[in-house]
């Protein structure tokens, strides 16, 4: 931030500076003849959780936004540095976790033949090498879990077949036997991403926005 010291930032609550969503702007600047490409290009709500996750003046509140959300500050913290290290979308990472564990460290989930453990629900057939007790350790938890997450969204190709094999397997998807349960798995954790990030741009990029663009003017092009 050259040039520009926090100190300096004045954060204005004025019904004047009317926050926009980047979304909103980039819908109402269409004509006509562009309603049929845009409704077929592959866009979701934008994302800006890691990029004011980053930032000094906004990585506080960005954590406060996830400790009320989980309702645990060393949780928000953990998947937040994780998400940041592995460049996984951290509004992602917060709904997988969510509805893996309910963001219960000691979460225990036990199948015919396995047992699933942790905040992201690691299996013990998927990691055989990890003693029973590492499974609870939230930091190993989720940088498995993350890492294994990329691995699922790298053979998917897309987040439904990513999140498709990190529920049911990669071979069952594969091979065409996605349960029932597992689409399901998949609607409630894009809802729950997408929702997130909705009400974090509502609560933080909207309050933060004007800040920002003082305090580095290569954010108010990109359009927060």
């Amino acid at each position: 931030m050259a040039g520009c010291k926090p100190d300096d930032i004045h954060i204005t609550d004025s019904s004047s500076d009317i926050y926009l969503p980047d979304q909103f702007r980039h819908f109402s600047s269409l004509s006509s003849d562009q309603f049929h490409g845009a409704m077929r290009s592959s866009g979701s709500n934008a994302d800006y959780i890691l990029e004011l996750y980053d930032h000094q003046l906004t990585r506080e509140a960005t954590v406060e936004f996830f400790t009320a959300v989980t309702g645990s500050r060393r949780i928000s913290d953990i998947i937040l540095a994780e998400a940041s290290r592995q460049k996984i979308s951290p509004a992602l990472a917060f709904a997988l976790a969510y509805h893996e564990s309910g963001f219960k460290i000691r979460a225990v989930n036990r199948n015919p033949t396995s047992i699933d453990r942790g905040l992201f629900q690691l299996n013990s057939k998927t990691f055989p090498h990890l003693q029973p007790e590492e499974f609870f350790n939230p930091e190993r938890n989720t940088r498995l879990g993350l890492n294994h997450l990329q691995f699922c969204l790298d053979e998917g190709r897309n987040e439904v077949v990513g999140l498709a094999i990190y529920n049911a397997g990669l071979t069952r998807i594969k091979t065409g036997g996605t349960p029932l349960s597992t689409l399901n798995y998949i609607n409630r954790i894009l809802s729950y991403r997408d929702n997130l990030q909705l009400l974090f741009e509502a609560q933080v990029v909207a309050k933060f926005s004007t800040a920002l663009a003082q305090a580095n003017p290569e954010l108010a092009a990109s359009g927060m």
